[in-house]
């Protein structure tokens, strides 16, 4: 592939070229920082180098990849750290755009914005052996199943999903009723 076309074209709102002159100078590729005018057009863009990978241009090949924060990468960076755990625990998990880590284990999910949050939850199942019948929630030491899940981050927390206990159908109804007439 050497062209991506876009329906409107692309439209940047501003770009420049990252590093120093060469002192030797040699005609070695400069990084461009692009900030694109549409939001929706980066997310394209981005997506369609992640399917594609790198592509040529003549002899040039081109990698369009997404600028972090400095903060974002380091973030991200420890997040990619725990996966042998992640894997050794035999969980599912997914890595968000920007840093945001998903895990699941026998049907139950979470989300974590912070990875010492996911060190804390991952440590709770360093404690007891897991097999694809045992329950998500490790074993406290006196014997019962008391387990309470570390908090999440500063935006609020993240609850556990339980479908047992979610409201559906009527109860939805009533609930958003009695909301909305609270005022």
């Amino acid at each position: 592939m050497t062209s991506l076309t876009f329906n409107p074209p692309l439209e940047f709102q501003r770009a420049h070229r990252v590093g120093p002159k060469r002192p030797d100078g040699a005609s070695r590729p400069h990084p461009i920082i692009t900030c694109l005018l549409r939001h929706t057009q980066t997310r394209q863009l981005l997506q369609a180098a992640r399917n594609h990978g790198p592509f040529r241009i003549d002899k040039y090949e081109i990698v369009i990849t997404a600028d972090y924060s400095k903060d974002t990468k380091e973030r991200r960076k420890a997040f990619l750290a725990l996966r042998a755990q992640l894997r050794q625990l035999e969980m599912k998990y997914s890595l968000f755009d920007p840093a945001r880590m998903w895990a699941t284990k026998n049907g139950v999910s979470k989300d974590f914005y912070n990875p010492e949050d996911l060190r804390l939850f991952l440590d709770s199942f360093q404690h007891q052996p897991m097999d694809s019948t045992t329950s998500t929630r490790p074993q406290d030491i006196s014997g019962d199943n008391s387990y309470t899940p570390p908090p999440g981050p500063e935006r609020g927390g993240m609850e556990r999903y339980d479908p047992d206990n979610f409201p559906r159908g009527r109860d939805l109804e009533r609930l958003t009723r009695s909301h909305d007439d609270r005022g």
